[in-house]
């Protein structure tokens, strides 16, 4: 996820999230279409992750930490929340919040 972010790699990053992901108010197309375009304005991106803690309760799992986010457009740190669910030997983001 991280990885295929700051590479740019948008069907390595796509597959990360699974097909029912919401994040503020978008379907899961709806929110690649719209990462996609903050990727294609964005260059030399680097993202920083501290205090990483790692939930999980069967299929289910939370990562939480505080994110540092830094590209030519935007620069922000904050505490981000990646909830995942299993899907077949994959664990896939279901929800993401910032």
């Amino acid at each position: 996820w991280l990885a295929a972010w700051q590479s740019g790699d948008i069907a390595i990053y796509r597959s990360c999230y699974d097909e029912d992901f919401k994040s503020k108010n978008m379907t899961l197309e709806k929110w690649i279409a719209y990462k996609t375009g903050v990727r294609q304005k964005s260059t030399d991106i680097k993202i920083g992750i501290d205090d990483l803690k790692i939930t999980a309760d069967g299929d289910h799992a939370e990562a939480v930490f505080i994110q540092t986010y830094s590209s030519s457009l935007l620069n922000d740190k904050g505490k981000k929340t990646l909830k995942l669910k299993k899907v077949g030997n994959e664990w896939k983001i279901y929800q993401e919040i910032m």
